[in-house]
């Protein structure tokens, strides 16, 4: 049998100390359910907060590059738009050049060279003019250093990057620079030179969709990543709501259980005072 005390409540101390452990409870759970989350600090679970901001830096990593892969693509979308016109440019040269190669068109062989002249300016103006953020597309100057394409969480060529490669398209960039069709000599050789620039061009054409067919690959496989990483957060991070509801209906009867016993234990130092005044 338990002795009377006026100076240690035992009674009132263990229901005190159980009190606040079940109030520290009830603070945790109310987070966890307000938030959606059964981690909010490290202090919840150390482990799983490290692995859980360490998926969350490579989502956000991975997002980073899925955006540099839309704009690669909308890079290369550009720069096959800017040809596409090139060779449309060409093949009225082409045209304007096997008129000038017949022996029939002497008079009028001037202003065929006029029109020549002035769509041939046309190509260098859109091969210098062509740029995408800032970069200029077809000024031949990609045709060594490319454009860097960072996709991946590293620094691994081919792994986390690559580089968009493709040359010029100026008239000097297609062996057309000199190329004229003031005399039939003149005209039966542009129509060669002509054809070497349709095919170089064609193939560039050809290059930038096959870009393109990377990047899309590259852009499905980033998605994929970022979706198996969310839901390992989710895995990890999400709270449990039933259970968390449950523990929460307990934790309040508890606390309110915990509340009454304590008023009646903080008491028992008064009954004392009530014998000893023989009340």
């Amino acid at each position: 049998m338990s002795k009377m005390s006026v100076n240690f409540n035992p009674s009132a101390e263990y229901a005190a100390n159980n009190l606040a452990e079940v109030e520290r409870r009830l603070e945790k759970e109310t987070d966890q359910i307000s938030s959606g989350q059964q981690i909010n600090s490290a202090e919840d679970n150390a482990a799983g907060f490290a692995v859980r901001e360490k998926m969350r830096a490579d989502v956000a990593v991975l997002k980073k590059g899925l955006e540099n892969v839309q704009q690669g693509a909308s890079l290369a979308q550009t720069a096959e738009g800017a040809l596409g016109s090139v060779v449309n440019i060409l093949t009225r040269m082409k045209q304007l050049a096997t008129q000038a190669a017949s022996a029939n068109v002497n008079s009028d062989r001037s202003a065929i060279q006029a029109e020549f002249s002035q769509i041939a300016s046309e190509v260098d103006r859109i091969a210098n003019s062509t740029q995408f953020n800032g970069i200029k597309l077809l000024d031949n100057s990609l045709a060594q250093t490319g454009v860097r394409i960072q996709f991946g969480t590293g620094n691994s060529s081919g792994s986390d990057y690559f580089y968009l490669t493709f040359g010029g398209a100026r008239l000097q960039d297609l062996g057309l620079a000199s190329t004229a069709v003031d005399s039939q000599t003149n005209a039966q050789q542009a129509l060669d030179s002509i054809d070497g620039a349709i095919d170089t061009l064609n193939q560039q054409v050809a290059k930038l969709g096959a870009y393109q067919n990377r990047l899309e690959d590259i852009q499905a496989n980033l998605q994929v990543s970022v979706d198996n990483l969310q839901a390992a957060d989710s895995a990890i991070s999400d709270t449990d709501m039933a259970q968390a509801m449950m523990e929460l209906t307990r934790d309040q009867v508890l606390s309110q259980a915990g509340t009454a016993i304590l008023a009646q234990a903080s008491n028992l130092p008064g009954q004392a005072l009530s014998l000893l005044l023989g009340k």
